[in-house]
């Protein structure tokens, strides 16, 4: 006969040896099989998962859930060269995915992060802010440079929001990436 195995999920969703290799698959299998990351490479430390576990375990976030109940994401965007991304020791923290919404790079687009164009206004760029998933719109400018200012003022703001809530939470180099340049263009 044909003995039946049962995961519990309940049981096991928090344990941190199951958290750890959920993660650690979810970054073999974005980086293997997805296109949008053709350009992510995964250092030798963390192709073997004892090595990642064994480094997870010891970093500020790890198997923590925010407000919402969500776990936190591991980032590798935050501290890698914006042309080497790589999931490593040196360049991955985890991060609440309110804080990880604000690591996405641009959209497709030729303009400045949180500028959009739209030719029939008057103002043509319009600036705008993504907030826990929704655009905030933060008015039209004349040119791209005034609305992506806008952008940055925004930006730093929801930041110094979220510094208040995470500050302790959070590996403390988050913040001066998360404020630097390289995010808001």
């Amino acid at each position: 006969t044909r003995e039946k195995f049962r995961f519990d999920a309940l049981k096991y969703s928090r344990n941190t040896e199951v958290i750890g290799y959920q993660q650690w698959l979810g970054i073999i299998g974005r980086v293997k099989r997805s296109k949008l990351y053709a350009n992510v490479s995964i250092s030798d430390d963390f192709l073997d998962f004892d090595n990642y576990l064994e480094w997870a375990k010891e970093q500020i976030g790890f198997n923590t859930y925010d407000d919402a109940g969500l776990l936190y994401n591991i980032d590798k965007d935050l501290l890698s060269e914006p042309d080497n991304l790589i999931y490593s020791k040196d360049t991955c923290l985890f991060i609440p995915q309110e804080l990880n919404l604000m690591c996405k790079p641009s959209r497709n687009s030729d303009l400045k992060k949180g500028v959009q164009f739209q030719k029939h206004k008057k103002k043509p760029y319009r600036a705008y802010i993504n907030i826990d998933g929704k655009p905030i719109g933060l008015g039209y400018y004349c040119t791209e440079e005034e609305a992506n200012a806008q952008y940055k003022i925004a930006r730093i703001s929801r930041i110094d929001d979220l510094y208040l809530k995470y500050n302790d939470k959070v590996d403390p180099r988050v913040w001066d990436e998360l404020r630097s340049d390289i995010w808001c263009t």
